[in-house]
């Protein structure tokens, strides 16, 4: 069992989304992970994790974009969020070595006030003591 702290930058926009607002935000999360290794096999192994998050999420709707109402005006937002996390993953692990890298496809949180977020993550992890 592994116990990693994370700090989560993101920022996000509505390109590409041709049916909603136009919108810009950034992200800050700090997280707790626990992970569990389900399957190993020399230095490659099969996690399972969970933890909780503290996230703080602000920016701006309605930039004018196309579908914006005429005469509809800009607003701000900022939320904090607090949440349960959950994930899966392949980790490489050399024995001798102080650094293990991760894979996360399934990786996901959910928390208060409808807060959702499904994203995969690659990740180096540094061991301070052997």
């Amino acid at each position: 069992m592994r116990a990693n702290p994370n700090l989560l930058f993101g920022s996000f926009s509505s390109a590409g989304i041709n049916d909603a607002r136009d919108q810009y935000h950034q992200m800050t999360a700090l997280q707790f992970i626990l992970a569990y290794d389900i399957i190993r096999f020399k230095s490659i192994s099969l996690f399972v994790s969970t933890g909780g998050s503290f996230t703080y999420s602000r920016g701006l709707f309605g930039t004018g974009g196309e579908i914006e109402t005429p005469g509809a005006t800009s607003s701000y937002f900022n939320n904090a969020y607090f949440g349960a996390l959950g994930g899966a993953g392949l980790r490489i692990s050399w024995q001798n070595s102080r650094v293990a890298y991760e894979i996360k496809s399934l990786n996901f949180a959910f928390g208060n006030k409808g807060f959702s977020l499904a994203n995969p993550m690659i990740s180096v992890d540094y061991k301070l003591r052997k």
